[in-house]
């Protein structure tokens, strides 16, 4: 297993490379940029605390990670702990598998921006925030414990989409055929295909949606 924790230094291990990492004059922003040679049909998890990931598909091979940090409101009392400088960015590659997640990532809000080949699976957990992006279609769970999902996926070869929200509306567009159930608050919206891949995503509190591109 291959581990690579990212600090500000610009450093080069291996097949990663490490862009740049820059840090705002007020010290309340920081950015880091990250690539990792990585094939077309390997597995990605991903775990994410507060914030906002995008997920674009290209063909290249390679994993493309831009990461903006950003001290969030405060608390009650108005002040803020989140440290940037100390927010570390961890990837871990074993095999056709690679991880992704921070650490030290406390008061702050995470901006992700990760572009990537076509996937085997694809597992993406967020606390609070938004998942959203262009995924070309492969088995998918995604999970968003306060927020929203609206991502596009890249073709129609799948065999099952299941969409659950705790608190929010679900909706699956671009299929013939779908059902869905309210009750009270809650919601879920379902749809059978003709193809191999399965789709899940789910939401706490909040909107899901899903988009199938059949082009």
């Amino acid at each position: 297993m291959k581990k690579w924790v990212w600090s500000a230094a610009l450093m080069v291990i291996g097949s990663v490379t490490l862009v740049s990492a820059a840090v705002a004059k007020d010290n309340e922003q920081r950015e880091i940029s990250a690539q990792y040679e990585f094939s077309a049909g390997g597995e990605m998890i991903f775990d994410g605390s507060v914030g906002e990931v995008t997920f674009v598909y290209h063909d290249d091979d390679s994993v493309d990670i831009q990461l903006t940090a950003e001290q969030s409101d405060g608390n009650w009392f108005g002040w803020n702990d989140g440290d940037v400088e100390a927010l570390e960015l961890v990837v871990e590659q074993q095999g056709n598998r690679i991880d992704i997640s921070t650490e030290n990532d406390d008061d702050l809000e995470l901006t992700w921006v990760i572009s990537m080949p076509r996937l085997s699976r694809l597992k993406a957990e967020l606390g609070v925030g938004a998942i959203n992006g262009d995924i070309k279609m492969t088995d998918i769970d995604m999970e968003v414990g306060v927020g929203q999902i609206d991502v596009r996926l890249l073709g129609d070869d799948y065999e099952r989409i299941m969409l659950d929200s705790g608190v929010g509306d679900t909706q699956i567009k671009g299929v013939d055929k779908m059902s869905s159930e309210r009750a009270m608050v809650s919601s879920e919206s379902r749809s059978e295909g003709q193809g191999k891949h399965r789709v899940k995503a789910s939401s706490g509190v909040g909107e899901v949606i899903v988009t199938i591109d059949k082009r």
